[in-house]
């Protein structure tokens, strides 16, 4: 029996670490269950909306690359700049139909 306990009280600091790593994998999987109930209730209202989303992402993008000529014609620090630029860049990029733009 001695060799028992000394080997459970030998296991007992490995057991704590698994215990802390194990209970935020506990609530990240009840979170999961939320999520996937809530998507069920979600996904109905999505396909409802789904025409009008096409129509205002056809409205949108023409809106953002007037956004994006106005930020570049009125920026004009060097950070309004860069930030302007990089508003460009991003626009033309969702506009090539990049699939690494559009994730």
């Amino acid at each position: 029996m001695p060799k028992i306990e000394s080997a459970v009280a030998a296991a007992g600091p490995e057991v704590t670490e698994a215990a802390k790593v194990a209970a935020p994998l506990a609530r990240a999987a009840s979170t999961g269950s939320k999520v996937a109930a809530a998507a069920k209730v979600f996904a109905p209202v999505a396909r409802a909306l789904a025409p009008a989303a096409r129509v205002l992402g056809k409205v949108a993008a023409p809106i953002s690359v007037g956004l994006t000529v106005a930020q570049i014609a009125t920026a004009k620090t060097d950070e309004e700049k860069l930030d302007a630029g990089i508003s460009a860049a991003s626009t033309a990029l969702l506009f090539s139909k990049n699939p690494i733009a559009m994730a």
